[in-house]
């Protein structure tokens, strides 16, 4: 018998589908329904131009003039013989929007309007997005491809920096939701990690996000077609808003396939069970990160410069 030909859908996105789904369109309709308070600042082209770049110049305000660059490349500017420039000089009236409201809440997890920097935590000491200084925000930002991904649609739409208040949630229970034509078609645990006690809570979940989508966001939200992460900590009395996200395949479709996505007729919901957990243990994201031995030394400026002096000196060896 012949194969089953799958018929390619095209999933296109408009500047509506965008501007729906950037936070600050949707963060104060659904204010008493989001994980955190979040402070939304305009973004200057020069920040833009700033964080698109292959090396990044840190500012001096953690007293780290560090340049990091593509090739994974430390260069301490304190001692350097050119005199260091801040870069945060070209745009200073958002750096201190941005100091002022880390200041605020003490720390805080970055994003763009869509897309969050979840692919470069490797980068940072905690291994998570929690930002405690400018530095750290802006090193997220210019390492995360999701982010690069962002700056490169085309739209008209502003771009800004959504500065979340950080706060500890358990992954278990995050779970993206898949809807088409106005019906929940998909629900996808978003951690594909398997947590042996997610089953028996099934029906309780899957009946809380259908309540939650009918009752709280069909009504609201602009679009017949999204993709909407949700939160729904115990004791499963209330639901929470992560993000909102076009119906496109650019949006990582987890347990589905985007196939199924668009040919489905009810609500399925997948779990990682505890017989196929090796499917899914590539660690999250793990095409955007490096190697152990640099992942280690990024947390020391002082190692990282040694790891890349020992590769170059790998590299003129290798040299006819």
């Amino acid at each position: 018998m012949p194969g089953k030909v799958h018929i390619f859908n095209e999933l296109s996105t408009t500047d509506e589908d965008l501007s729906a789904c950037s936070y600050s369109s949707w963060y104060r309709t659904f204010s008493e329904n989001v994980v955190s308070p979040a402070k939304i600042i305009e973004v200057p082209d020069s920040f833009i131009e700033y964080i698109s770049k292959d090396s990044i110049h840190l500012p001096g305000d953690d007293n780290n003039n560090v340049e990091i660059n593509d090739d994974n490349d430390y260069s301490d500017w304190s001692d350097a013989e050119e005199t260091f420039l801040d870069p945060s000089e070209n745009f200073s009236e958002f750096h201190s929007k941005v100091k002022d409201v880390i200041t605020q809440y003490s720390h805080v997890a970055p994003k763009l309007n869509w897309s969050a920097p979840r692919d470069a935590t490797w980068i940072m000491m905690n291994n998570t997005m929690k930002c405690s200084s400018v530095n750290d925000v802006y090193l997220l930002l210019n390492s995360s491809n999701y982010v690069a991904h962002d700056l490169k649609l085309e739209t008209s739409l502003k771009y800004e920096l959504v500065l979340r208040k950080w706060v500890e949630i358990n992954p278990a229970l995050e779970f993206r939701c898949f809807v088409r034509d106005g019906k929940l078609i998909g629900i996808s645990q978003r951690d594909l990690n398997y947590y042996n006690y997610l089953d028996s809570l099934k029906d309780v979940i899957e009946s809380g996000i259908k309540k939650f989508l009918e009752e709280t966001v069909s009504p609201k939200f602009p679009l017949k077609n999204y993709v909407i992460d949700v939160y729904f900590p115990r004791p499963f009395t209330k639901m929470y808003i992560v993000d909102f996200n076009p119906f496109n395949r650019s949006c990582d479709s987890l347990l589905f396939t985007w196939h199924e996505l668009t040919i489905a007729t009810h609500v399925d919901f997948r779990l990682v069970t505890e017989h196929n957990p090796s499917r899914f243990a590539a660690k999250e994201h793990s095409e955007n990160q490096v190697p152990k031995d640099i992942v280690d030394a990024s947390l020391d400026s002082a190692a990282m410069a040694e790891l890349a002096q020992k590769w170059n000196e790998l590299m003129k060896k290798e040299e006819p």
